[in-house]
């Protein structure tokens, strides 16, 4: 499985269903979060790859309010930040660390919509992978 199966799967049961891969269906009510892979950094030695990679992964928290996103914010954290040498399904994770978060806001389009409060928070996430050309 992929690091964003595994951490769907992981952050579902803790998060109680309220998180999503890439996007939120139209029908998901407040608050939830959203993740999705933004860069990959794949470890090498001189002489080739060294079966690490470093993923950035962002989580999009959304709220009607400050203090909604703010509570989803340290549930998350306190899954994640700071693990070390634990396994996610089938993935060796090395080490995950928060590195980055920013608040912003979402004013409606329209009359349907309503505005919606945003933490966006990136956490680095180090595991191992498959190396070319080698076996398991």
């Amino acid at each position: 499985m992929s690091l964003k199966s595994e951490l769907f799967t992981y952050l579902s049961a803790v998060l109680h269903n309220r998180i999503y891969t890439d996007m939120a269906p139209k029908s998901a009510t407040l608050p939830y979060i959203t993740h999705q892979i933004i860069s990959a950094d794949h470890s090498h030695a001189m002489d080739g790859p060294i079966g690490r990679v470093t993923r950035r992964v962002q989580f999009d928290i959304y709220g009607a309010t400050a203090d909604s996103v703010d509570s989803q914010f340290e549930e998350l954290r306190d899954q994640l930040d700071g693990l070390i040498g634990i396994s996610l399904g089938n993935l060796q994770i090395e080490a995950i660390w928060l590195d980055n978060e920013r608040d912003g806001y979402i004013d409606p389009t329209d009359s349907s919509q309503v505005a919606k409060h945003r933490r966006i928070v990136d956490f680095m996430i180090a595991h191992r992978t498959t190396i070319p050309g080698q076996s398991g």
